[in-house]
């Protein structure tokens, strides 16, 4: 019989009450397909990030303001003014800077991103998806759907839920420096597909067909603003189900490593901790 090394005791799979999950995101699960240490740092050790990236900031901040939008709509209420949509995105940005340090490129002033978020406002508020005539039936819609008998519940927000012509569209809003391509569509498609699953309970009560798309909004001096559809693809549904299992998988192991990139480094909020892993 082979003899296999022993791992030393700080690489060794942690037996960790806290690798067992109540629930699954898919933003956990995206996180530990890129980097598995950050996510120990970030969902296991809930470790306080060195920074948060203006980026991020600007984004959220932004659906904050869209949110507020809709739901005056919702509740019939007047249209907030541009005023009231400025103060909210600069109120989540003093909010985020409160909790961590928010970095800004050497590009970018925090007075500028303001004027981005404007501008993607404005874009927003003049078309159709603020202005369209669909009921607005659900906003930051929790759902929770089962992934399989012996895996975690995948738990999510849904953006929003509008009822029109027997239909029922379920709406993810984007922020992007550039309008997606098809690739990048495809690319996070997987995301949208599992929040339909979320959904379709609604759908069946409603008697209603269901589609899923995303609203991308370009960061441009002139905002571009679109709706890309996602397509449900029962295959596609399994393909990524299954990968949600062996992903499981090795969150209970918890076998983590730095996976170091320019893309995931840059940005990473746990760089310092990363630095001093091996320690």
């Amino acid at each position: 019989m082979i003899s296999l090394p022993q791992l030393p005791a700080s690489q060794a799979p942690v037996q960790d009450h806290s690798l067992y999950r109540d629930h699954l995101s898919y933003s956990e699960i995206s996180t530990f397909q890129r980097c598995s240490l950050q996510w120990w740092y970030r969902y296991v050790e809930k470790a306080e990030p060195d920074f948060i990236s203006a980026a991020l900031v600007l984004g959220s901040a932004t659906h904050a303001a869209i949110e507020h939008y809709l739901q005056c709509k919702m509740a019939a209420l007047p249209t907030p003014s541009m005023d009231a949509l400025d103060q909210i995105v600069q109120d989540r940005w003093k909010r985020e800077a409160d909790y961590a340090p928010i970095r800004l490129s050497k590009t970018q002033s925090k007075q500028a991103l303001f004027d981005t978020a404007h501008r993607m406002l404005e874009a927003f508020t003049s078309s159709e998806f603020a202005q369209g005539d669909a009921d607005v039936i659900g906003l930051e819609e929790s759902f929770e759907t089962m992934i399989d008998h012996d895996l975690p519940n995948l738990k999510g927000v849904v953006d929003l839920l509008t009822f029109a012509d027997g239909v029922l569209t379920v709406t993810d809003f984007k922020t992007a420096r550039s309008m997606w391509t098809t690739d990048t569509l495809n690319e996070k498609s997987d995301q949208l597909t599992l929040y339909g699953q979320g959904c379709q309970s609604i759908a069946d009560e409603l008697d209603a067909e269901l589609k899923l798309r995303f609203v991308v909004i370009t960061k441009h001096k002139s905002p571009q603003i679109k709706a890309m559809e996602v397509s449900i693809d029962n295959d596609r549904v399994k393909r990524t189900r299954t990968v949600i299992r062996q992903v499981y998988r090795l969150m209970r192991a918890g076998v983590v490593v730095p996976s170091p990139s320019a893309m995931n480094c840059s940005s990473c909020p746990y760089q310092s901790r990363c630095q001093s892993w091996h320690r």
